[in-house]
């Protein structure tokens, strides 16, 4: 009877280990459907040599590669290559400067003349840290024709806001630039105050300011014509200088899903404080450094949220008190030169959350639906 018992046993585990296993399998191939169906046409349709995509959901990771890191060297494409990550940097800076405000080093509803006392400009005694991390400082897209930080400083102590300061949304470079000059001002390096609020504590080691010395793994960013493009530094590091990997970013992603992630209680705060809500513009809400959207969410909505010509022009906003909110969060990155494109979001009540990196730039507002639309399809399969 004993022996009859082990079989049965045995059988019903082997039974049981095989649909669990057969389950998982499915989850998986449910995702890579849902991937492929997206990221392939545009492979396809916009010649792009290399593509990192990675996808975390109820708290396991799926990476998905394709092509190569660049042309000539035929190297694979993997979940630890390299791609300028332009844009997703501010996300690095806005929580840095939050993990430093909340340890009491930065003040971040301080003027930034308090920070930068070479600006004897008297508008810059009304912009805060806030009010640059949030693109409700005045200051416009892009960066000024400057080659030196005196020359910056310079076109900065002659600037006049076009409207009063706190009253227009204009996504601006320049103002996370000036963020990152703050930090450095008051810690005295940008680049070790966020590697010891984020790097470090995520263990993100593939994550790297400006261009890496080593370029084994560094992919090669195409323009849109296809060309291969000299690697430059940033003149804004802190808005668009880093290069990361799909596995660090898709870490930090899931970070910002679980308020408990890291070990680092600090960081969790910071993270969660990036969050919170301060302005509503007719397109999308701001918090610090992401973009926030209703969810359930209506593509057109997030089409019009990230329309490359409204993005360069000023927004009525209405001030909201700062709080955290549901939503679909979301930013678009491509590196300077344009010659990278990258997407993040996440849907906190889902629990899932895509990064998608290519070493060639293809238009900004299709990044957007196509991270959507793949995160549509597994929630639904």
């Amino acid at each position: 009877m004993k022996s009859i018992n082990k079989i049965i046993l045995t059988v019903s585990l082997c039974y049981f280990g095989q649909n669990a296993l057969a389950a998982a399998v499915t989850q998986e191939q449910k995702i890579a459907a849902a991937v492929n169906t997206y990221i392939q046409p545009v492979i396809k349709q916009c010649r792009i040599p290399g593509m990192a995509v990675a996808v975390t959901f109820n708290g396991k990771n799926y990476f998905f590669n394709y092509g190569v890191l660049s042309r000539q060297s035929k190297k694979p494409v993997t979940q630890y290559s390299l791609f300028g990550i332009g844009s997703l940097t501010k996300l690095f800076t806005a929580t840095t400067a939050v993990y430093l405000d909340q340890a009491k080093k930065i003040n971040l509803n301080s003027p930034i003349s308090h920070y930068l006392t070479q600006l004897k400009n008297p508008e810059f005694n009304k912009i805060t840290l806030i009010n640059l991390l949030t693109h409700t400082s005045g200051l416009s897209l892009f960066t000024p024709a400057v080659s030196s930080q005196s020359q910056l400083v310079t076109y900065l102590n002659k600037w006049t806001p076009k409207d009063p300061i706190g009253t227009e949304r204009m996504y601006s470079n320049l103002g996370y630039g000036l963020v990152g000059m703050s930090i450095q001002s008051a810690t005295g390096s940008y680049k070790k105050s966020v590697a010891d609020a984020i790097l470090k504590p995520l263990k993100l080691s593939h994550t790297y300011f400006q261009t890496p010395s080593n370029k084994n793994n560094l992919a090669q960013g195409y323009n849109s014509a296809g060309k291969a493009i000299p690697f430059t530094d940033s003149t804004l590091p802190a808005a668009s200088g880093m290069y990361s990997s799909s596995a660090d970013l898709i870490r930090f992603v899931q970070a910002n899903l679980q308020s408990k992630f890291s070990t680092a209680k600090s960081l969790n705060m910071a993270l969660q404080a990036t969050q919170k809500v301060y302005y509503k513009t007719p397109f999308l809400t701001q918090a610090l450094g992401w973009e926030v959207y209703p969810y359930p969410l209506k593509l057109q909505t997030l089409t019009q949220g990230h329309n490359s010509e409204l993005k360069a022009k000023a927004s009525k906003l209405n001030t909201l008190p700062p709080a955290n909110q549901e939503g679909y969060f979301d930013k678009t990155g491509t590196g300077d030169q344009n010659t990278f494109a990258s997407y993040v979001a996440f849907i906190p009540q889902q629990k899932i959350g895509i990064v998608i990196l290519a070493n060639k730039f293809y238009p900004f507002n299709e990044r957007p639906v196509v991270g959507y639309k793949i995160l549509q399809q597994i929630l639904k399969s």
